[in-house]
């Protein structure tokens, strides 16, 4: 499994991939690869991209912070969030579900030519993907 953040482009975008599941040790490494990032990084007006379509799981010790990791993000000064969601099942359904008990409302794509699409075709409105 590896995963890790990569800011490029004038467009801000950072991904996070991750392959297979998300225990303690692996959600704390994001975390504070995602602070050393929110750090170097003026996050406003720029766009968060987090490609979790390697997710297989998420084991159920990282719940609660996994929530709060979801929030924190959106707390940030992003213009729109959006999330490339797992291939399997499972992982989609367990993000769907953190997302929602998150309280966060980012745009759900299956792939990363779709999230080029949604930025693309941004251009100042509010995108809006309730689950």
């Amino acid at each position: 499994m590896y995963y890790y953040f990569k800011y490029y482009k004038k467009k801000g975008i950072i991904r996070n991939i991750i392959k297979g599941y998300i225990g303690n040790e692996e959600l704390t490494y994001m975390i504070k690869e995602y602070i050393d990032v929110t750090e170097t990084v003026d996050t406003e007006n720029k766009i968060l991209v987090m490609d979790v379509s390697g997710l297989e799981l998420i084991k159920s010790e990282v719940s609660d912070t996994y929530c709060e990791f979801l929030r924190s993000t959106s707390k940030e000064k992003w213009t729109i969030n959006i999330i490339i969601m797992p291939k399997s099942i499972i992982g989609s359904y367990q993000l769907k579900k953190f997302i929602k008990n998150s309280g966060i409302n980012p745009i759900l794509v299956n792939s990363s030519r779709e999230a080029i699409n949604v930025i693309k075709s941004y251009k100042g409105s509010t995108y809006q993907n309730c689950i």
